[in-house]
């Protein structure tokens, strides 16, 4: 059975292979495009926007993909994200607030790695490398009660140290109910955990699907979690674990 990939960086194609170089300005052109891709919080189609402007399989690329999953799960869940603001700063660095006058808002996005077509792979988060702090599913999922989920990303967060999960959850045909909030983490130490946000809808109706997200304070990467909820307006209960990598 194939496991769950941790991100790293795409290799630059060599010399020989490489198509005609991209030159500093379109690779900084890219770098902010991106910037202002991932900043559009509240649409998740926005931010996936960014994924034309990395490479495939990329850091960069998988961390576009893990903020649209976790911006989708807050629109899906009702409650849709506030937009950042972005304004340069010196030596090809951004700085993105939800709120401009609250510093503890803010972020900072540099250190941007690209290929010779000006693709960006990597890129940092308030000076720290995102290596490493990525996980990305392989497709395989977990049945129960009636429905399928599907671990999507994960990420060890620069900014808190927070591990930020995405699920896609998915109805049979009745409804399903999954209690977010009551979602526990066990990390490879045996550390367990509950989760202390979550997003996404409280229910599925039939057929229906979703992305839900988590939020586990301070733990590692590379457990499982523990999904409960019931099905069919509660006439029966399910339980889900799912592997995070």
């Amino acid at each position: 059975m194939p496991g769950v990939a941790t991100a790293t960086q795409s290799p630059v194609p060599t010399a020989s292979s490489a198509p005609p170089s991209a030159t500093a300005a379109d690779a900084a052109t890219s770098a902010r495009d991106l910037v202002d891709a991932l900043a559009k919080k509240s649409d998740p189609d926005a931010i996936r926007e960014g994924l034309k402007l990395t490479t495939a399989d990329s850091v960069a690329y998988i961390y576009v993909q893990h903020q649209a999953n976790m911006a989708e799960a807050a629109l899906d869940g009702g409650s849709p994200f506030v937009d950042d603001d972005v304004s340069e700063l010196p030596a090809g660095e951004y700085k993105v607030c939800e709120d401009p006058s609250n510093e503890e808002t803010c972020g900072v996005f540099g250190g941007f790695k690209s290929d010779a077509t000006g693709k960006i792979v990597d890129l940092t988060v308030n000076d720290k490398a995102l290596k490493g702090r990525l996980t990305v599913g392989n497709g395989q999922t977990v049945k129960a009660g009636g429905g399928k989920f599907t671990f999507l990303t994960a990420y060890k967060a620069a900014s808190s140290e927070n591990l930020f999960v995405t699920v896609k959850m998915e109805a049979g045909s009745k409804m399903l109910s999954p209690f977010l909030y009551d979602a526990a983490y066990r990390s490879p130490d045996g550390k367990q955990r509950k989760a202390t946000y979550a997003n996404g809808p409280s229910d599925l109706d039939p057929e229906s699907n979703s992305v839900g997200s988590f939020v586990f304070q301070s733990m590692k990467p590379g457990g499982r979690v523990t999904l409960e909820g019931c099905v069919d307006e509660c006439a029966n209960d399910f339980k889900a674990v799912i592997k995070v990598g």
